[in-house]
């Protein structure tokens, strides 16, 4: 809601400041995806297909969402009159309501590719056999870390690094 003493026209400066920041992420996250050999090599290298699709969608989705504060401001500046300026204004909308909906249905649409295309790739890639093999050697390891008392101002923080992931997520 509005406080006091704030216009419509500072709300919709705030709401478009927003956007672009998060189209500004977007595009930064694209291109650490693209050019940083030391980003998610993890997933580079197990999961190829879903990395590439990714990159490239992180990278549309924030060039896609640009374009929307563009059009946005672009209505806001022609709601003035005159009255062909109102209709520019309204076409901005429209075609600003139509990208919305656009990139809200394209990340339904990505979410779902991604979830059944892991899915499918936990079943049958043998990266992911890899994968299961390396979440049983960290089970492996951890007695083995507890046990070197005499390196225990080693053993303890890696024990402990270990034990983060697992309690944020858990491969089913």
């Amino acid at each position: 809601m509005l406080r006091e003493g704030r216009s419509l026209k500072d709300f919709e400066s705030d709401l478009l400041l927003m956007l672009q920041m998060y189209s500004g992420a977007l595009l930064a996250t694209a291109a650490r995806l693209a050019w940083d050999p030391s980003t998610y090599a993890w997933l580079r290298f197990l999961c190829a297909a879903q990395y590439r699709v990714s990159a490239g969608y992180v990278l549309a989705a924030g060039a896609w969402l640009a374009g929307l504060v563009y059009l946005a401001a672009a209505a806001a500046a022609a709601r003035r009159p005159p009255r062909r300026r109102r209709r520019t204004a309204a076409h901005c909308l429209h075609l600003y309501v139509v990208g919305v909906v656009s990139l809200f249905v394209s990340e339904v649409a990505y979410g779902a590719w991604m979830a059944a295309s892991l899915a499918a790739w936990w079943r049958s890639s043998a990266q992911a056999q890899l994968a299961r093999r390396a979440a049983d050697l960290v089970h492996d390891l951890k007695p083995a870390l507890l046990a070197m008392e005499r390196y225990r101002d080693l053993a303890h923080p890696l024990y402990d690094m270990i034990e983060v992931p697992q309690h944020t997520h858990t491969p089913s």
